[in-house]
């Protein structure tokens, strides 16, 4: 590769180019922030979704830096390969992951692939959601960065009327939700008014000792957020599974935007929600039950915990907060790229051999 000026293309907007390879349930971590950062000057950002990865043109000198969302690689050949063709073409290479590369293997039911770990190496910086993710790919990639999950509006805190309802929607959370849903056979047969949506988990949907409960398919993101705004009490339990103590505080987020009390488990929700005040947390199976008891026999404090989440969310997690330090990491990786391939070519040698050839 020749050697260029840090300064060269410097008059022109940086291309920053999300490809997506998970084609649903992602938004937050790359379809939203490239929408929401085209607003910025210093930017052209735009987002793909689907394989094969297609690099968009960009004029000569243009400053571009590619971040490949959650991608997978079944062999190292086809790593290389891809890789290869995308540095020959000039980008600044960044992986975004928000999840253990190894909980990902297990939730999908796969054998870890020789690349799970390695790919990480093999990219000029990685970005994820969490400190504890973040030390993990540090052993790959000194070059990480954390932007946290964030909410991206913020529609008017709800006024609410009628008979309490509970939601529940997530994907590969394994027994436990099942678990719950069925421990809670005492409080709904107390409170027989209270009714449940579900999304996704057909199996919380039938363990759920009731027969008011309405279940809908995988929703788009969107969806899935107009139905949850339709509810008062959003349940988010985890089992406590290593791997999902690196999971993100995403499901609090979406409950807390649409003023919506959320119930969780401590693994993960514990270092954000304060219990009592912004949320309840179910520290085992037996605390499901009385929290919801909680949240259900008092709607003045219901509503005041759902109102102090939603401040939070206003006052420190909208995505327009960090939307400045993100750029300014997209144009020093671009600014520091020499640097920074020398120290990607030197930790993967084949890909530097490929290269060269």
């Amino acid at each position: 590769m020749t050697a260029q000026d840090p300064t060269e293309g410097s008059h022109q907007p940086l291309r920053l180019h999300v490809a997506a390879f998970a084609s649903t349930l992602l938004d937050i971590r790359g379809r939203l922030p490239s929408v929401a950062l085209t607003s910025d000057p210093a930017l052209e950002s735009t987002f793909a979704q689907g394989l094969p990865i297609a690099l968009p043109a960009t004029p000569p000198g243009q400053p571009k830096v590619l971040v490949l969302q959650r991608p997978f690689y079944d062999t190292e050949e086809r790593m290389l390969g891809d890789l290869t063709h995308i540095l020959a073409n000039g980008w600044v290479v960044v992986i975004d992951v928000d999840d253990h590369p190894d909980f990902i293997a297990e939730q999908q039911g796969r054998a870890k692939a020789p690349t799970d770990w390695p790919k990480f190496a093999h990219v000029h910086a990685v970005q994820t959601s969490t400190p504890a993710l973040a030390q993990a790919f540090r052993t790959q990639n000194p070059e990480v960065k954390v932007f946290e999950n964030a909410v991206f509006d913020l529609p008017p805190f709800p006024e609410r009327s009628g008979s309490p309802s509970v939601f529940y929607g997530a994907v590969n959370r394994g027994s436990f939700p099942v678990q719950v849903a069925a421990s809670l056979k005492n409080v709904l047969g107390d409170n027989p008014r209270t009714s449940f949506v579900v999304v996704h988990d057909r199996a919380v949907f039938d363990a759920l000792p009731t027969k008011r409960k309405t279940f809908h398919p995988t929703l788009s993101y969107e969806a899935y957020l107009e139905v949850l705004a339709g509810c008062d009490i959003n349940l988010s339990p985890l089992q406590g599974a290593p791997g999902e103590a690196y999971k993100s505080d995403a499901k609090f987020l979406d409950a807390a935007r649409s003023g919506v009390l959320t119930i969780a488990s401590p693994t993960v929700y514990a270092d954000t929600i304060r219990d009592g005040e912004t949320g309840l947390i179910a520290s085992d199976l037996r605390d499901w039950d009385r929290q919801l008891r909680i949240a259900l026999r008092n709607g003045d404090k219901r509503r005041a915990m759902a109102r102090a989440a939603w401040d939070y969310v206003r006052e420190e997690r909208m995505f327009a907060q960090q939307a400045a330090e993100r750029r300014d990491w997209y144009l020093s990786l671009w600014a520091n790229r020499e640097a920074l391939t020398r120290d990607l070519l030197a930790r993967a040698p084949a890909l530097a051999a490929r290269l060269k050839a």
